[in-house]
Parts: structure tokens; sequence; C-alpha cells
């Protein structure tokens, strides 16, 4: 199989409420250039849902990277997206939700071989409605 063809999807958290910090499922980016977290959010309501990279080179061990993003109070429900480059993390990643107080939440994930990723910031969060 081409490399640059393959794409591959999987389901990293359901949708359920959550009142405290969690993680999704991880990701193996060995064989893939980048990965798209598509997350269906509800609507944040009165503090910040904070979205933050973790990598590990082994899978079981995983520290915070400095990619860290939010979606304020406010903001009305809809899906968002974060790319995430395999150059620019270790071989497995994962996002960890801290949502500040509670959300309902559930996150996809679709890996794939590159030929064009996002340009502008190798961590994009579309907080596009």
């Amino acid at each position: 199989m081409d490399r640059k063809q393959d794409t591959k999807s999987l389901h990293l958290l359901d949708g359920t409420v959550y009142a405290s910090s969690t993680n999704t499922a991880s990701i193996d980016m060995a064989k893939f250039d980048q990965a798209k977290l598509e997350l269906a959010l509800s609507a944040v309501a009165t503090s910040p849902v904070v979205f933050t990279i973790q990598d590990s080179a082994d899978g079981v061990t995983f520290v915070n990277t400095a990619h860290t993003t939010s979606l304020a109070a406010g903001v009305a429900a809809g899906t968002r997206a974060i790319w995430i480059r395999a150059q620019d993390v270790r071989r497995h990643v994962r996002l960890n939700v801290n949502p500040g107080g509670t959300v309902t939440m559930g996150a996809s994930a679709t890996m794939m071989g590159a030929t064009s990723p996002p340009a502008a910031t190798p961590y994009l969060l579309d907080t596009s409605a």
C-alpha cells in the first residue's frame, strides 16, 4: 500500500459528560504523517475547555507538549478539528481535555499519509461553529 494514500480512522472518546480532566485513547503515528482529531462538543457554558496534546515514545508514559489551546466560555456546540503533524511529536499522541466545568464531548481521529499538512501551524484548533 502506498503510504501517501493510507488513511485510518479511530474512535477516541465516547460522547458523554466530562467534569474533570480526561485523556483520549492514544494514536500511534508511526505509519502516518498527520492526524486530524474531530471533537464534537456541547456548548461551553461557564468555563473554558483546555486541550493539551500529549506525546510518548513508548505509548505508556505521556507528557504534555507545549501545544495547548482552549475554547472560551460561551462557544456554541459544534464540531472542531485539531491537526497534529507526526514530525512535531513523538511516536504516540493523545489529547488531554480539561473542561473547567462540565462538557459533553466525543472524539475521533483520522490518520493520513500527508500530501499537504496544514501550513499555518502544526497544531490548529478550528474554532468556527
